[in-house]
């Protein structure tokens, strides 16, 4: 049975503080477009399915 992640929910980070799993998203986008510049959509869909268990053919 697959666990349904809400937005809302927290993670537990290094220093035990809760962390929201969109400020993780957020930051991980922020530091793929450093390097992959001007495509902040085509990165936010390539980290879709990668959290998905999906496919993706760059």
């Amino acid at each position: 049975m697959e666990q349904v992640i809400n937005n809302d929910e927290l993670l537990e980070s290094s220093d035990s503080k809760p962390v929201r799993i969109q400020d993780k998203i957020e930051e991980a986008v922020s530091e793929i477009g450093k390097v992959v510049l001007g495509k902040e959509k085509q990165i936010r869909l390539s980290l879709c399915c990668l959290f998905a268990g999906g496919h993706l053919l760059m």
